[in-house]
């Protein structure tokens, strides 16, 4: 909030314009549903690396985490929004943006969305250095059509800073500290979780701190009816309900990520947020929407095939529930653009298995973080057209699938202690049983993949932070190297893509350690 104070009190211009930006947003909400933009707003993203040691140079993997990160945090799909307490669940919401790092440059050229700048500066401060060259930083790319991102070494403790909607074009985007940014590389606790960038695109988008910045006086206002008020910000890990301002019983929603608490504990955005974002997205940043991501990002769902000529295809619909539609030999059903409706309310893209003709097995991942299941046995779907078995666990990936045989199959999924988690079904119950988990070891932040090529065999590959390839693999009596150990094949990797339609994730480097059961949420 500095900048903006900065520049409130030395720019007329910015004065005005926010005034109008204001004004502007009043009247959107006014109109209520009347003109919000529909379906999901993709904002393209170039992250300016800016460093002055190798340690600061942070991965792709770290990047790309990030804005994995970004797009769970504003879709709600984040696995971690199940701590939010029954007083406040209905609050959270679908923000319908996601984020993508550009795949062109501003002269067409194709990019990965990244630059790297060495620089002689050893740190820097909230005054903008960072955003131009001629200050030791990197100029911004047009704003008006990317979302830059600068990440450096920050001082005096300084996680990070947004402009909001109105200033300068020159300096307009989000800066954050290289050790508050994605997971797993350069990241420390407790800002490990991605948050703070989730946090400075809030302001980006036009969202002020939920406490009203007024210190910790009761009398502040973030502009959005229902977000409680609140006495100052909250840090650390305040316990519920934690009342100020006469605000009881609930108390304060330091769940939002617009409080200040520590990353484990930031999970939600509320609808008025939501509302408000809708509003800078469909009116100051509207040239930054694009109704349809890049080229390289895949639609959610998954397509399989169990006999000649026969296709299967699942996706998400924007309610969030499963659909489906089928290839018959001659035809499309239930018709060439119509879609059976499989219910659910899933925040995992579908995984479907055929392990033999007529046969389908379909997993995602519930808002509850369970793992949930549903079945085609030939002539009906299980446990019923819109319903779903529930299978327990707590996971935070989507689920990997494979089958290496008739009436078999194999479950991966990452814990919340970023353990992988393998369930397995063996033609007449679900091993070790069916909410129970074997755990594998490892620290992998991200999706597994895995792959049958022959009976009772199975090959597991995660990606370490260092860029290298990892596997593990079932020899039909084993796990090699061990149950817990994984076997480094080396490379410098920056992620998985499959053509399954799934998401890439980058896993950390696996280590030693054991567990029995699925984890409970780290804070």
């Amino acid at each position: 909030m500095e900048i903006h104070h900065r520049l409130l009190a030395e720019s007329a211009e910015y004065r005005e314009a926010r005034a109008a930006i204001e004004n502007a947003t009043l009247e959107f909400l006014a109109a209520d549903e009347v003109g919000r933009f529909p379906g999901v707003a993709y904002i393209p993203v170039v992250v300016h690396v800016v460093y002055n040691t190798d340690a600061q140079n942070v991965s792709e993997a770290q990047i790309t985490s990030q804005i994995d990160v970004l797009n769970r945090d504003f879709r709600a799909t984040n696995p971690d929004v199940s701590i939010v307490p029954p007083a406040f669940s209905s609050l959270v919401a679908d923000s319908r943006v996601e984020f993508f790092l550009a795949t062109t440059d501003p002269a067409g050229n194709p990019t990965t969305g990244i630059t790297r700048t060495k620089t002689s500066v050893a740190s820097f401060g909230s005054d903008d250095k960072v955003k131009r060259a001629a200050t030791g930083g990197v100029d911004a790319w047009p704003t008006d059509k990317y979302l830059n991102i600068w990440v450096c070494q920050l001082s005096g403790g300084l996680l990070g800073y947004a402009q909001f909607p109105g200033g300068p074009a020159a300096t307009d985007g989000v800066v954050c500290t290289h050790s508050g940014f994605g997971l797993g590389g350069t990241a420390k606790p407790p800002f490990h979780l991605g948050r703070t960038a989730t946090h400075e695109v809030g302001h980006y988008l036009n969202l002020f701190h939920i406490w009203g910045d007024d210190g910790t006086g009761c009398g502040g206002t973030d502009e959005v009816a229902d977000t409680p008020n609140q006495g100052g910000p909250n840090t650390g890990v305040p316990t519920f309900p934690r009342v100020t301002c006469n605000n009881g019983p609930n108390g304060d929603l330091f769940y939002d990520y617009m409080d200040y608490t520590d990353d484990a504990l930031l999970v939600m955005f509320t609808r008025g947020q939501a509302a408000r974002m809708e509003a800078c997205l469909d009116g100051v940043r509207r040239s930054l929407a694009q109704t349809s991501p890049a080229s390289r990002r895949r639609p959610a769902g998954s397509v399989v095939a169990w006999d000649t000529n026969r296709l299967d295809a699942f996706v998400l619909g924007t309610d969030r529930a499963m659909y489906h539609k089928w290839w018959n030999g001659s035809s499309w059903g239930p018709s060439v653009t119509g879609w059976e409706s499989l219910g659910g309310i899933c925040a995992s893209p579908p995984t479907v298995v055929a392990w033999g003709p007529n046969r389908l097995d379909v997993f995602v991942i519930g808002t509850d973080s369970a793992l949930y299941h549903k079945w085609w046995n030939g002539s009906s779907w299980g446990p019923s057209v819109t319903g779903w078995e529930n299978m327990g666990g707590v996971c935070t990936s989507a689920p990997a699938v494979a089958s290496w045989g008739p009436n078999r199959l194999d479950v991966f999924v990452t814990g919340t202690d970023s353990q992988l988690f393998h369930k397995w079904w063996n033609g007449s119950s679900w091993g070790p049983s069916l909410t129970g988990y074997e755990a594998m070891g490892g620290t992998i932040i991200g999706e597994p993949r895995v792959v049958a090529w022959g009976p009772n065999r199975l090959d597991v590959f995660v990606t370490g932070t260092n860029g290298a390839l990892f596997h593990k693999w079932w020899n039909g009596s084993a796990w090699g190297p061990s149950l817990a150990g994984y076997e480094s094949l080396g490379g410098v990797i920056s992620s998985f893509r499959e053509g399954d339609g799934q998401p890439a994730q980058q896993p950390v480097v696996p280590s030693q350690q054991q567990g029995t059961q699925m984890a409970a949420a780290q804070s």
